[in-house]
């Protein structure tokens, strides 16, 4: 069944500002707004109550290179509340897009930074792997003799 006729919205916030006067409506902060829908001398209205999305958190731990080029640093991140849908994009300090995986191994040294996004927030951490000792070692060839 469709509607008939036309239709007048009128879209307020807790404070009665008109905020929007279309079917739809979008951008809105979190508040008590009120639509009310008329048609000729009918009306009717309905309050709706918008929250804040919940906010998330991000912790890293992570492990530097062990020698200088061995490319084995990594990241592990931790986002909170684990319960959720989050997209990762980690870059490099070029800007290059270098994972989409919540954690990063096979590192060089760098400064990583990941965004994660969750609906309509988004977070961002940067990390800083840094290089390996250079591995040598050092040998005596002397020679020694005993007469």
């Amino acid at each position: 069944v469709s509607p008939v006729g036309t239709y007048t919205y009128s879209w307020t916030n807790s404070s009665g500002v008109v905020v929007g006067t279309s079917e739809d409506i979008s951008g809105l902060s979190a508040g008590v707004y009120t639509v009310v829908v008329s048609q000729g001398s009918c009306t009717s209205s309905l309050s709706v109550t918008l929250s804040d999305p919940s906010p998330f958190t991000l912790s890293v731990t992570k492990v530097d290179e062990s020698l200088c080029g061995a490319g084995d640093g990594s990241i592990d991140l931790i986002v909170s509340p684990s319960a959720g849908s989050y997209v990762y994009s980690w870059t490099n300090s070029a800007g290059t897009v270098v994972g989409t995986s919540q954690d990063m191994s096979g590192l060089l040294p760098d400064t990583y930074t990941v965004s994660v996004i969750s609906g309509s927030c988004v977070s961002t951490t940067s990390v800083v792997i840094n290089g390996g000792v250079v591995g040598f070692a050092l040998f005596d060839d002397s020679k020694s003799e005993c007469m």
